[in-house]
Protein backbone atom coordinates (compact mmCIF):
# COMPACT_ATOMS: atom_id res chain seq x y z
CA UNK A 1 0.00 0.00 0.00
CA UNK A 2 1.36 3.27 -1.42
CA UNK A 3 1.67 6.09 1.49
CA UNK A 4 -1.66 8.63 1.27
CA UNK A 5 -1.81 12.31 2.77
CA UNK A 6 -5.20 12.82 4.68
CA UNK A 7 -6.43 16.30 6.37
CA UNK A 8 -8.02 16.06 9.94
CA UNK A 9 -10.92 18.04 9.84
CA UNK A 10 -13.08 19.58 12.70
CA UNK A 11 -16.09 19.47 10.85
CA UNK A 12 -17.90 17.93 8.05
CA UNK A 13 -18.13 20.65 6.34
CA UNK A 14 -14.55 21.46 5.35
CA UNK A 15 -14.72 18.18 3.61
CA UNK A 16 -14.66 19.78 0.42
CA UNK A 17 -11.66 22.64 0.71
CA UNK A 18 -9.34 19.64 1.80
CA UNK A 19 -10.53 17.87 -1.49
CA UNK A 20 -9.54 21.10 -3.21
CA UNK A 21 -6.27 20.71 -2.16
CA UNK A 22 -5.37 18.14 -3.17
CA UNK A 23 -5.84 15.63 -0.10
CA UNK A 24 -6.40 11.94 -0.56
CA UNK A 25 -8.80 11.42 2.43
CA UNK A 26 -10.08 13.25 5.25
CA UNK A 27 -10.06 12.18 8.89
CA UNK A 28 -12.90 13.54 10.93
CA UNK A 29 -13.82 13.40 14.56
CA UNK A 30 -16.51 10.28 15.20
CA UNK A 31 -17.87 11.85 17.93
CA UNK A 32 -18.75 14.94 16.00
CA UNK A 33 -19.95 12.90 12.98
CA UNK A 34 -22.68 11.24 15.50
CA UNK A 35 -24.24 15.16 16.02
CA UNK A 36 -24.73 14.93 12.67
CA UNK A 37 -28.48 13.95 11.46
CA UNK A 38 -29.49 12.02 8.60
CA UNK A 39 -29.65 14.63 6.48
CA UNK A 40 -26.21 16.01 7.66
CA UNK A 41 -24.39 12.45 6.82
CA UNK A 42 -26.36 12.23 3.48
CA UNK A 43 -24.81 15.18 2.77
CA UNK A 44 -21.24 14.31 3.88
CA UNK A 45 -21.51 11.34 1.81
CA UNK A 46 -21.88 13.26 -1.29
CA UNK A 47 -18.74 15.83 -0.76
CA UNK A 48 -16.57 12.77 -0.16
CA UNK A 49 -18.04 11.18 -3.97
CA UNK A 50 -17.80 14.26 -5.15
CA UNK A 51 -14.20 15.23 -4.53
CA UNK A 52 -13.46 11.66 -4.91
CA UNK A 53 -12.42 11.86 -1.09
CA UNK A 54 -12.12 8.87 1.23
CA UNK A 55 -12.75 8.70 5.03
CA UNK A 56 -11.20 5.17 6.14
CA UNK A 57 -9.31 6.93 9.76
CA UNK A 58 -11.65 8.54 12.44
CA UNK A 59 -10.59 9.99 15.46
CA UNK A 60 -11.87 11.17 19.51
CA UNK A 61 -14.15 8.49 19.49
CA UNK A 62 -15.86 9.97 22.39
CA UNK A 63 -17.39 13.50 23.18
CA UNK A 64 -14.54 15.75 24.73
CA UNK A 65 -15.70 15.80 27.84
CA UNK A 66 -15.86 12.04 28.60
CA UNK A 67 -12.97 10.52 30.79
CA UNK A 68 -12.80 6.65 30.78
CA UNK A 69 -10.43 6.63 34.33
CA UNK A 70 -12.94 9.00 35.81
CA UNK A 71 -14.35 7.26 39.35
CA UNK A 72 -18.39 5.89 38.60
CA UNK A 73 -17.68 5.78 34.69
CA UNK A 74 -19.73 3.19 33.14
CA UNK A 75 -18.44 1.63 30.46
CA UNK A 76 -21.79 -0.17 29.12
CA UNK A 77 -23.61 3.08 29.55
CA UNK A 78 -21.45 3.88 25.98
CA UNK A 79 -21.94 0.62 24.44
CA UNK A 80 -24.76 1.77 22.20
CA UNK A 81 -23.29 4.62 21.37
CA UNK A 82 -20.18 3.47 20.25
CA UNK A 83 -22.41 0.55 18.31
CA UNK A 84 -24.61 3.41 16.42
CA UNK A 85 -20.99 5.09 15.47
CA UNK A 86 -18.71 2.82 14.16
CA UNK A 87 -22.32 1.74 12.16
CA UNK A 88 -22.49 5.19 10.65
CA UNK A 89 -18.76 5.14 10.35
CA UNK A 90 -18.56 1.32 8.40
CA UNK A 91 -21.23 2.99 5.78
CA UNK A 92 -18.29 6.12 4.64
CA UNK A 93 -15.57 3.87 4.32
CA UNK A 94 -14.16 3.58 7.98
CA UNK A 95 -11.00 1.28 8.59
CA UNK A 96 -9.24 2.74 11.66
CA UNK A 97 -10.43 4.57 14.62
CA UNK A 98 -7.60 6.54 16.64
CA UNK A 99 -7.65 6.94 19.88
CA UNK A 100 -5.38 9.98 21.06
CA UNK A 101 -7.77 12.05 23.68
CA UNK A 102 -5.88 12.74 26.22
CA UNK A 103 -7.93 13.83 28.61
CA UNK A 104 -10.29 10.75 27.88
CA UNK A 105 -7.32 8.68 30.19
CA UNK A 106 -6.01 10.71 32.91
CA UNK A 107 -5.35 9.24 36.03
CA UNK A 108 -5.97 10.75 39.62
CA UNK A 109 -2.95 11.31 40.96
CA UNK A 110 -4.12 9.52 44.11
CA UNK A 111 -6.45 6.27 45.18
CA UNK A 112 -6.67 2.53 43.37
CA UNK A 113 -5.66 3.40 40.04
CA UNK A 114 -4.83 -0.58 39.45
CA UNK A 115 -8.69 -0.22 39.70
CA UNK A 116 -9.02 2.81 36.89
CA UNK A 117 -6.22 0.91 34.44
CA UNK A 118 -8.65 -2.20 34.54
CA UNK A 119 -11.69 -0.42 33.58
CA UNK A 120 -9.72 1.98 31.02
CA UNK A 121 -8.32 -1.97 29.49
CA UNK A 122 -12.13 -3.12 29.72
CA UNK A 123 -13.29 -0.57 27.66
CA UNK A 124 -11.05 -1.08 25.17
CA UNK A 125 -11.60 -4.58 24.62
CA UNK A 126 -15.71 -3.46 24.37
CA UNK A 127 -14.23 -1.17 21.98
CA UNK A 128 -12.00 -3.39 20.03
CA UNK A 129 -14.99 -5.70 20.03
CA UNK A 130 -17.37 -3.53 18.81
CA UNK A 131 -15.08 -2.35 15.99
CA UNK A 132 -14.30 -5.79 15.14
CA UNK A 133 -17.55 -6.38 13.79
CA UNK A 134 -17.35 -3.85 11.54
CA UNK A 135 -13.96 -4.62 10.71
CA UNK A 136 -12.37 -1.75 11.80
CA UNK A 137 -9.03 -1.82 13.96
CA UNK A 138 -8.54 1.08 16.71
CA UNK A 139 -5.12 2.42 16.83
CA UNK A 140 -3.90 3.40 20.54
CA UNK A 141 -1.23 6.45 20.72
CA UNK A 142 1.21 6.99 23.49
CA UNK A 143 0.98 10.57 24.44
CA UNK A 144 3.52 12.87 25.75
CA UNK A 145 3.21 13.90 29.58
CA UNK A 146 1.32 17.48 28.38
CA UNK A 147 -1.49 15.20 27.46
CA UNK A 148 -2.30 12.75 29.73
CA UNK A 149 -0.16 10.83 32.48
CA UNK A 150 -1.44 7.32 31.32
CA UNK A 151 0.03 5.03 28.57
CA UNK A 152 2.88 7.95 27.78
CA UNK A 153 5.44 5.36 25.64
CA UNK A 154 5.39 2.56 23.35
CA UNK A 155 5.94 -0.23 25.43
CA UNK A 156 3.21 1.10 28.39
CA UNK A 157 0.63 1.15 25.21
CA UNK A 158 1.93 -2.29 24.06
CA UNK A 159 1.73 -3.58 27.85
CA UNK A 160 -2.31 -2.30 26.95
CA UNK A 161 -2.51 -3.98 23.85
CA UNK A 162 -0.94 -7.39 25.30
CA UNK A 163 -3.36 -7.13 28.62
CA UNK A 164 -6.61 -6.20 26.31
CA UNK A 165 -5.62 -9.18 23.24
CA UNK A 166 -7.64 -8.31 20.12
CA UNK A 167 -6.34 -8.79 16.91
CA UNK A 168 -7.40 -5.37 15.73
CA UNK A 169 -5.83 -3.44 18.45
CA UNK A 170 -2.40 -1.36 17.24
CA UNK A 171 -0.65 1.58 17.45
CA UNK A 172 -0.69 4.87 16.18
CA UNK A 173 1.74 7.36 16.22
CA UNK A 174 1.76 11.32 16.32
CA UNK A 175 4.90 13.45 15.13
CA UNK A 176 4.35 15.93 18.09
CA UNK A 177 4.24 13.07 21.18
CA UNK A 178 6.60 11.34 19.20
CA UNK A 179 9.03 14.15 20.29
CA UNK A 180 7.98 15.28 23.40
CA UNK A 181 8.30 11.58 25.07
CA UNK A 182 11.56 11.31 22.76
CA UNK A 183 10.89 8.23 21.26
CA UNK A 184 13.71 6.74 19.10
CA UNK A 185 14.16 5.48 15.88
CA UNK A 186 15.42 1.86 17.57
CA UNK A 187 12.60 2.04 19.85
CA UNK A 188 9.69 2.68 16.79
CA UNK A 189 11.68 0.20 14.24
CA UNK A 190 11.18 -2.52 17.47
CA UNK A 191 7.44 -1.81 17.32
CA UNK A 192 6.74 -1.01 14.11
CA UNK A 193 5.13 -3.61 12.58
CA UNK A 194 2.17 -2.38 15.45
CA UNK A 195 1.62 0.65 13.67
CA UNK A 196 -1.45 1.40 11.38
CA UNK A 197 -1.55 5.25 11.56
CA UNK A 198 0.44 8.36 11.52
CA UNK A 199 -0.14 11.78 12.33
CA UNK A 200 1.36 15.26 11.68
CA UNK A 201 0.96 17.59 14.47
CA UNK A 202 2.14 21.18 15.15
CA UNK A 203 4.32 20.79 18.01
CA UNK A 204 3.68 23.19 20.95
CA UNK A 205 5.18 26.41 20.88
CA UNK A 206 6.05 26.16 16.97
CA UNK A 207 3.69 28.20 14.59
CA UNK A 208 4.61 25.19 11.14
CA UNK A 209 4.13 21.87 11.54
CA UNK A 210 5.87 21.19 8.40
CA UNK A 211 8.96 22.44 9.98
CA UNK A 212 8.75 19.27 12.18
CA UNK A 213 7.29 16.91 9.83
CA UNK A 214 10.36 15.45 8.15
CA UNK A 215 12.12 14.02 10.94
CA UNK A 216 8.79 12.11 11.22
CA UNK A 217 8.75 10.92 8.20
CA UNK A 218 12.02 9.69 8.11
CA UNK A 219 11.35 7.57 11.17
CA UNK A 220 8.03 6.52 9.08
CA UNK A 221 10.09 5.70 6.29
CA UNK A 222 12.60 3.52 8.83
CA UNK A 223 9.64 1.09 9.76
CA UNK A 224 8.72 0.64 6.50
CA UNK A 225 5.35 2.49 6.95
CA UNK A 226 2.73 2.54 4.12
CA UNK A 227 -1.02 3.78 4.83
CA UNK A 228 -2.12 7.12 5.88
CA UNK A 229 -0.32 10.29 7.16
CA UNK A 230 -2.92 12.59 8.56
CA UNK A 231 -1.87 16.40 8.23
CA UNK A 232 -3.49 19.31 10.93
CA UNK A 233 -6.61 20.82 10.57
CA UNK A 234 -4.35 24.32 9.61
CA UNK A 235 -2.96 22.51 6.94
CA UNK A 236 -3.18 23.49 3.35
CA UNK A 237 -2.41 22.53 -0.26
CA UNK A 238 1.29 23.74 0.23
CA UNK A 239 2.13 21.83 3.20
CA UNK A 240 0.33 19.14 1.67
CA UNK A 241 3.17 19.33 -1.36
CA UNK A 242 6.07 19.67 1.01
CA UNK A 243 5.06 16.46 2.82
CA UNK A 244 5.06 15.26 -0.13
CA UNK A 245 8.24 16.33 -1.75
CA UNK A 246 9.68 15.02 2.10
CA UNK A 247 8.51 11.91 1.42
CA UNK A 248 9.86 11.51 -1.99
Amino acid sequence: MEIRWAKRISSVYEAANAGAQGFDAVEPSLSAMMELDEAGLAAFRKTLEDMKLSCEVFESILPPDVRVTERGFNIYSWTEYLRQALARASLLGCKTVVWGDGGARILPLEGEISILKEHFNQFLFMLCDIAEHFGIAVGLEPLGPRRTNFLNSLPEVMGAIDSVDKPNLAIALSSADVAEIGILDEELIRYGKFVIHAHVEKPLGQADPSLDSLPFLESLKKIAYRGLIALPRSSDGEMLRRCRKSWG
